[in-house]
């Protein structure tokens, strides 16, 4: 939709160049500018011919009777993804020059209202993308309003999801918003954004998964580093969008327990942090040990109570330690955690100390 603003910009543009009065009207047949201005907000009659052929009129002596109150002219179609969205009129006697010059007229005008719809398309886009993230995360059930503005976006709602967020200051010398730099970025690829705090972004990724969106988020850490100050913080993925609320608490805390600028931070990177929160830890204990079956969950616990001694666990088992260690490659491939290792042993004993409170 052609707003005043876009029609006052137009007549300005124009008018400085050609030094002519120029009106813009909209497909009703109404001057929306001029630089006339006694004839705004009057009807155009051959602006409503216009609007209704789609084709360009000229006013002169021979027609300017079958078209009351309009002055002679030349009547520009302006098109917008093919569809017509303002008429430019041009004021004179039509001759040669105005003939050329208004060919002139007519391109300006359509790159000034498609750069203008364009922007503003876009950031009704990015407000709808924060208004669709405020109630995705807010942890109510998506209702049909939401899923009707999800579908009104240009990009398919595919699972896995995670969110990343993102805080940023702009460094001396960048005259772009990081969220023009993220909007070039991520130009064509399953994503939402914007700016949602005071200093904090979000984005929203669809159809990734991990291992797609690990590379394009390094891509983006080096893209954008040298531009921003920033702090990325990827939280956990999620099979579907009553999840995101958990991807979004994942990523506040691997945010707030980010302490090195231009590296991106995982969620897993600072897990164990979570599990101070029952609820949270709940969540973490199911998935860190669903994989296992029940021969492995025992072995772990046997293997963590005799300190990690393999010659212990073995003698108390009573298998051989070539089959423990078997048992052991097993929890790690699975688990994606090393439990002979000290930080990742630490999260599978806090995963079974939850897991045995649930069973309780």
């Amino acid at each position: 939709m052609l707003t005043l603003r876009m029609a006052n910009e137009i007549v300005e543009q124009t008018m400085l160049r050609l030094k002519r009065n120029i009106n813009v009207m909209n497909i009703d047949g109404v001057i929306l500018a001029s630089g006339d201005k006694e004839r705004v907000e009057m009807f155009h009659e051959g602006a409503k011919y216009v609007a209704e052929t789609k084709k360009t009129l000229i006013i002169s002596d021979d027609n300017i009777h079958e078209f009351p109150q309009t002055k002679h002219g030349i009547n520009l179609p302006i098109f917008f993804q093919e569809e017509i969205v303002c008429i430019i009129g041009i004021t004179g006697v039509v001759d040669e020059e105005l003939l050329n010059i208004s060919s002139l007229v007519q391109l300006t005008a359509e790159v000034l209202v498609h750069q203008a719809l364009i922007e503003s398309k876009s950031e009704w886009q990015r407000k709808m993308s924060v208004h669709i993230f405020e109630e995705l995360i807010s942890g109510t059930s998506i209702n049909r309003f939401v899923k009707e503005r999800i579908n009104k976006l240009a990009i398919p709602f595919i699972a896995p999801y995670c969110i990343i967020l993102l805080k940023a200051e702009q460094k001396t010398g960048s005259h772009r918003t990081l969220i023009q730099y993220i909007d070039d970025f991520f130009y064509n690829k399953p994503v939402i954004f914007g700016h949602f705090q005071l200093d904090e972004y979000f984005i929203l990724t669809t159809e990734l998964n991990q291992t797609t969106l690990t590379k394009i988020v390094e891509a983006f850490n080096t893209y954008i580093k040298s531009k921003f100050s920033i702090k990325i913080a990827v939280g956990e993925h999620v099979e579907n969008l009553e999840q995101l609320p958990h991807s979004y608490k994942t990523a506040q805390l691997a945010l707030k327990h980010h302490h090195t600028v231009s590296k991106v931070i995982y969620h897993q990177e600072v897990e164990v942090f979570t599990l101070f929160n029952p609820e949270v830890a709940h969540h973490y204990s199911i998935k860190t040990l669903n994989q296992l079956d029940d021969k492995l969950i025992a072995t772990l616990q046997c293997f963590f109570n005799n300190n990690k001694s393999a010659s212990a666990t073995a003698d108390e088992l009573e298998i051989h330690r070539h089959t423990l260690a078997y048992r052991l490659s097993q929890i790690r491939e699975q688990t994606e955690l090393n439990p002979t290792e000290f930080h990742d042993a630490l999260k599978l004993q806090i995963a079974l100390w939850y897991r045995e409170g649930l069973n309780q």
